[in-house]
């Protein structure tokens, strides 16, 4: 399917940490931008994307869209060429045995109703890692192809996973109405845009530079750190990428978003303290002329 190089794209979850870098990133592009946000007038979570002069000209729009309502996006999505889903919908409700993610059907119900060409979905590195290090050691290379064992996976992973192949049948079964392409980002770190979104990582960086330690991962697994503007920009990248023609194969929409940093969390306190001594480092002195 051809790029989407121009248009409008909605975002989920425009006002949180992806999502939000997600917006800057596609008004930089030149896109038109629908922010969907669970309440556009709650000014501690949007202030700053009205603040934005893409907002006061119209390029950036917010809109409410509470992810339990049915048909919460059709209006916003009526005008859209491509939906950026970086929204949780929280973990899989669980219906006849098998889990899904309720709120997702909601979004591909609206995209089945509208122009939109492209569904890019915010997924996970861990829809690729196996929570059991002896698996994963036997096994080192992660790469699109790799799914986690189920049988060794948490619901946040298995989530992901079902919501992977929940949209790449929709987008099969839509007749090549729209196509679907995930990125997989490891451990999302970077600048926060508002307050509010200082949580996970995030909050963890804030707790060591306030001196509060942290205790290791449970199963000892490090992080595997990207920076969320480098997610943001990959995100974007795929809306201007042409799709393979025919059947794809396995595997061939995830795209897996990791640097070859492993940081574990003991450390942490240990790196941002080499990173703030080189940002207080004093200037060299300027030679006289």
């Amino acid at each position: 399917m051809p790029a989407v190089l121009t248009g409008t794209v909605a975002v989920t979850g425009a006002a949180g940490f992806v999502g939000s870098h997600c917006v800057l990133t596609l008004l930089d592009k030149g896109y038109k931008v629908r922010a969907c946000v669970r309440e556009a007038s709650d000014e501690s979570k949007t202030g700053f994307l009205r603040a934005t002069p893409a907002f006061a000209s119209g390029q950036l729009t917010i809109h409410s869209c509470d992810m339990s309502i049915v048909g919460v996006f059709d209006t916003v999505f009526a005008d859209c060429d491509a939906v950026i889903h970086t929204a949780d919908g929280g973990y899989p409700a669980v219906t006849s045995g098998k889990e899904y993610r309720v709120t997702n059907k909601q979004i591909l119900a609206s995209i089945e109703a509208s122009p939109v060409r492209r569904l890019i979905y915010t997924s996970s590195d861990e829809a690729m890692l196996d929570g059991n290090l002896a698996l994963l050691e036997a096994n080192p290379i992660v790469d699109h192809r790799r799914y986690t064992n189920p049988a060794d996976s948490n619901s946040y992973a298995t989530s992901k996973i079902e919501t992977e192949r929940m949209f790449e049948a929709a987008a099969a079964a839509s007749g090549g109405k729209f196509d679907v392409m995930h990125c997989n980002p490891g451990d999302i770190i970077g600048p926060i845009l508002s307050a509010h979104q200082v949580t996970g990582f995030q909050e963890e960086v804030g707790e060591l530079l306030q001196g509060k330690p942290l205790a290791q991962h449970a199963n000892g697994r490090p992080w595997m750190t990207v920076d969320v503007r480098d997610v943001a920009a990959a995100h974007v990248a795929l809306l201007m990428a042409d799709t393979p023609t025919g059947s794809p194969k396995a595997g061939q929409h995830r795209f897996l978003l990791d640097t070859n940093d492993k940081v574990f969390r003991d450390d942490l306190g240990k790196h941002i303290n080499a990173a703030l001594v080189r940002l207080r480092a004093p200037s060299p002195p300027c030679a006289l002329r």
